[in-house]
């Protein structure tokens, strides 16, 4: 049906003999739908439409949202759609950024990234703009994290590679033991690289080994495959903003307690009298991992892009908006003793979160602090 309706609508057009169509969507079209397979007969028909010169996609709405953040191209798309069009040349081949959602997104994101590395222009209306309208590309999280951390202001031209060198005393076996879980999970992972970094950043810092450093420099790892940026990503949040916020997981802790007995004093009494947990014991695992092992990996990711842009309180406001969630609710409400609580907690089920990341991050953003 929607098939015939835009073929009469294209055949109605042609009449006129057009230079240029422009279709525009409020819906990511699919290419396998075989929704445009006769559209794009017409269109490529010469003899139907001789003064064609150009067919475009023009996007609104969610689909314009979409492709900001998830792609393709325009390009990619219209060569999906109108193969035909493509062979009789009256679909670009090259990519327009003003048009196209997504090379449209990460032009104003190198722009960003690119401006002067200072604490005000991280704090600037574009990078919220930016993270609210489409969130951090992928291909660009790297520099993202380094500009948001700041790290450029705090590199020193060869000190990793001397600090990396250096044999700290205080990585000790238990180093080795919970890298080698980390990269256990995450098979992608260099453990010797890891291992490399937090040698350099223990050097470095004068900081007594953690388990939880293995968490934080694993994930920047993860996203920043070169050692050196992780590096002095890694040693820029901890130094700007986690190590601060870690030294005071009690009182944080206990913070987050209070704001959900006025939230919800139903959960609350649930959990911390009922079942008597001590409020640094729910939130030190988060806090102290920084979500790492909790959340979903794009959950996970939407919620640092925003830490480091707003700084610790959004960790509160996680935790906060994690318990509240309808389903987390009902399962914490049902847990008959506080080892099941725990599990639930230490343990969080996907199955429990929303499923898209930019959907949980709008419940965060419903906390208000």
């Amino acid at each position: 049906m929607r098939s015939n309706r835009l073929r009469m609508q294209i055949l109605s057009l042609s009449r006129f003999n057009p230079h240029h169509i422009r279709i525009k969507m409020d819906m990511v079209p699919r290419p396998e739908s075989g929704l445009f397979s006769v559209v794009d007969k017409l269109l490529a028909n010469a003899e139907k439409t001789p003064a064609l010169q150009t067919v475009s996609l023009r996007f609104s709405g969610s689909a314009h949202k979409e492709l900001r953040r998830d792609g393709p191209c325009v390009v990619e798309l219209l060569t999906g759609l109108f193969s035909a069009c493509v062979e009789r040349g009256v679909c670009g081949r090259v990519c327009d950024p003003d048009i196209c959602p997504l090379h449209g997104h990460l032009r104003q994101w190198e722009s960003v990234v690119t401006t002067t590395h200072t604490p005000q222009a991280c704090q600037d209306e574009k990078v919220e703009e930016l993270l609210r309208h489409g969130g951090v590309p992928p291909s660009l999280r790297p520099r993202v994290w380094a500009y948001l951390t700041h790290s450029a202001s705090k590199r020193i031209d060869g000190l990793y590679a001397d600090m990396e060198k250096q044999t700290s005393r205080l990585l000790l076996s238990d180093t080795n033991r919970d890298v080698a879980n980390f990269a256990r999970r995450h098979t992608e992972l260099s453990s010797s690289m890891l291992t490399k970094i937090l040698k350099a950043f223990l050097a470095f810092s004068k900081a007594p080994y953690t388990p939880n450093l293995v968490s934080i420099a694993g994930l920047i790892l993860l996203q920043t495959p070169n050692p050196e940026d992780a590096f002095w990503t890694f040693t820029s949040l901890m130094t700007t903003h986690l190590s601060a916020f870690q030294s005071r997981i009690e009182e944080h802790a206990t913070l987050v307690a209070k704001h959900l007995e006025t939230k919800d004093p139903e959960l609350a009494t649930k959990l911390f009298i009922d079942l008597a947990i001590l409020p640094v014991s729910l939130f030190r695992p988060w806090f102290a991992n920084v979500f790492v092992g909790t959340l979903p990996d794009e959950h996970l990711l939407h919620v640092w892009d925003w830490l480091l842009y707003q700084g610790p309180e959004f960790l509160l406001r996680t935790a906060v908006a994690i318990l509240t969630l309808d389903d987390v609710k009902t399962a914490l409400l049902e847990a008959d003793s506080q080892a099941a609580a725990m599990t639930i907690v230490l343990d969080l089920p996907a199955s429990l979160l929303p499923k898209e990341a930019e959907v949980f991050v709008g419940k965060v953003f419903t906390v208000k602090w």
